[in-house]
């Protein structure tokens, strides 16, 4: 299986200078993970090309228009766990792919890595606090490798993790990273956290900050 991990790195610039002790340390990266991971995506990605004809609708004229896979009762596929097998929002689907992403906007844009679903023939999103549902490719940019997804139908409000000032982060710094590297969000879209430090900032390297963190982001991925 192939995945992709899009890293979200939390730096805890709103820390104390001098940690005091274990339990001050602890409940500021508890706080920090708290304040963001609402904003952290899990992507679920299927190549599969029989959803062009499970649709049972023409293919949309917009490249990235991917659209909904609505579960049927009536099983009309005729064989058992036909559902499980292409419906993303079942508990026991297992995607081709996945990575992570970031909410940026409230109206259900996520921004992820392009390769992550560049061919992408179904895409679902899962969210920490419940949030979830089929996403379109909004844009893509092959050269950046980014992407923006946009979820078709969902009823709350995102919480996006916003932008700040990256130019603070500085080397050394004590961060927090959340991502979904091996499939920890895939029921409930609950990111893993890590500990470490900012151990290099090259050019170009993008950021984002809330307040009293910031967050960086980077994007890796293994072989089949």
């Amino acid at each position: 299986m192939k995945h992709a991990c899009w890293t979200i790195l939390l730096v805890l610039t709103g820390a104390p200078t001098a940690w005091g002790d274990a339990a001050a340390l602890e409940k500021a990266v508890q706080e920090a993970i708290r304040k963001t991971e609402s904003g952290i995506a899990c992507v679920l990605v299927s190549r599969n090309p029989d959803y062009l004809k499970l649709d049972g609708r023409p293919r949309s004229p917009r490249p990235g228009q991917l659209g909904t896979f609505p579960p049927s009762r009536d099983n009309p596929f005729g064989e058992p766990d036909r559902n499980k097998k292409y419906d993303m929002s079942h508990p026991d689907y297992v995607p081709e792919s996945y990575g992570s992403g970031v909410v940026v906007g409230k109206d259900g844009l996520i921004l992820t890595c392009a390769h992550v679903v560049r061919g992408a023939t179904k895409i679902y999103v899962r969210l920490a606090d419940g949030v979830k549902g089929y996403a379109d490719i909004h844009a893509l940019d092959g050269r950046s490798d980014l992407a923006v997804l946009k979820l078709i139908d969902f009823k709350d409000e995102l919480k996006p993790l916003p932008f700040g000032d990256g130019d603070a982060v500085r080397k050394g710094q004590f961060v927090v990273a959340l991502a979904n590297p091996y499939a920890a969000g895939f029921r409930d879209g609950e990111p893993s956290a890590s500990a470490g430090i900012v151990s290099n900032l090259p050019a170009g390297w993008s950021t984002w900050a809330t307040s009293g963190t910031a967050a960086s982001c980077s994007c890796t991925t293994s072989p089949r």
